[in-house]
């Protein structure tokens, strides 16, 4: 007599308490490269996960890290990279500047991730050229360290190495610090100051881009990836289409405004903390 098994019963998977309409993922791993997460995330079962490798912990399930080629606004793109006039400068309540109306946005995201119970701490906003050059000059040098993974960096005819213990920064002249458009993000825990990660991140992956932020890049084996950089990657544009503010540049001239659409320029290079 054959003995019928009973069928496997469907995988229940948690509700995400930092859900937004409209986004959907798979579970994916984060691997810190600095400092030490708050704590590692506990998935309930019978949620199903990967096998963590130690140093590692998982985004909450249904959330992705959300990533997006960086545009530059019209008007950041009058100056150089790292010479924003200060008057096209703004200081964040998190401490830093930004270009004036990304500040703003990214002050409504301030306040509600912690009406959210994140206090978010400055790690790097904008960077002139020459902070640009002194931070590039410390973390790497012209002959290899050897850090496991390489990562290099082409500077006035040279390959540069990043030295071991640092995290990549970008060239001098070509960071998204240097417009004035990135943040990098750490966040307070009972006042002491903790790395990205943790539930803090969970927020941000299912939050920052209703504020127009987005990660560089969303694959976290990449050597290059960095949960803590978070950068302005609408240009121009408003992150809710029916906001009363249409546009980001708007004291610009006329003639610069009616520039099209097209003619933004995609800042999207290897990925890096520019």
């Amino acid at each position: 007599m054959t003995k019928l098994r009973r069928p496997p019963r469907p995988l229940k998977i948690a509700a995400n308490q930092y859900s937004v309409p409209g986004y959907k993922g798979v579970q994916q791993k984060h691997i810190h490269y600095r400092g030490v997460p708050e704590k590692k995330i506990v998935i309930p079962n019978p949620v199903k996960v990967n096998e963590d490798d130690g140093d590692g912990f998982f985004l909450a399930p249904g959330l992705i890290y959300p990533a997006k080629p960086l545009i530059i606004p019209t008007e950041v793109k009058l100056y150089k990279n790292g010479l924003l006039p200060p008057g096209r400068l703004k200081t964040v309540k998190c401490g830093g500047q930004m270009y004036a109306p990304v500040a703003d946005w990214f002050d409504k995201m301030y306040d509600a991730a912690f009406a959210a119970g994140f206090k978010f701490r400055n790690e790097g906003a904008f960077r002139s050229f020459q902070s640009q050059l002194t931070l590039f000059e410390s973390r790497y040098a012209d002959s290899d360290t050897g850090r496991v993974p390489t990562v290099t960096r082409k500077y006035e005819g040279k390959t540069w190495y990043l030295k071991k213990g640092m995290s990549p920064s970008a060239t001098p002249g070509t960071s998204n610090h240097g417009w004035g458009l990135a943040m990098d993000l750490a966040y307070e825990v009972k006042g002491t100051l903790t790395s990205m990660g943790g539930k803090c991140l969970d927020w941000l992956c299912a939050n920052g881009p209703r504020y127009g932020f987005y990660l560089q890049g969303s694959d976290p084996k990449n050597p290059e990836f960095e949960a803590w950089h978070w950068q302005y990657c609408l240009g121009d544009k408003s992150p809710h289409p029916d906001d009363s503010v249409s546009t980001l540049s708007t004291s610009l001239p006329l003639s610069v405004m009616k520039l099209d659409s097209e003619e933004q320029v995609i800042h999207d290079k290897e990925l890096e903390e520019t």
